[in-house]
């Protein structure tokens, strides 16, 4: 519902209790929140986080970072560091969005 420091809040709240993620794509909503609060350099390193894991959540994050970058569209080393996801995701839509 666009309430993105709230739901960093949960997450905190969640780690301060011990909880941790059943399943990666469980952080998409982190990665989607740290990106529309512009905390790109965050949503970047759990975006590398995840890819360790290997390419099989490349779909998911594609689609998050380019609702991200469409909807809150990062400036300057932002701007220098999601362009970087375009080859490393291989998502070119993001590339699209940020023209």
């Amino acid at each position: 519902q666009g309430d993105w420091k709230g739901t960093l809040t949960w997450f905190a709240k969640a780690v301060e209790l011990g909880y941790t993620s059943l399943q990666d794509t469980e952080m998409n909503l982190k990665i989607e929140a740290l990106a529309m609060t512009s905390n790109w350099v965050k949503a970047r390193e759990l975006t590398d986080a995840l890819l360790a894991k290997g390419p099989f959540l490349n779909r998911g994050l594609c689609a998050i970072w380019e609702r991200s970058v469409e909807n809150n569209p990062p400036q300057g080393t932002n701007r220098e560091l999601t362009e970087e996801l375009v080859d490393l995701l291989q998502c070119p839509e993001i590339k699209e969005v940020l023209r």
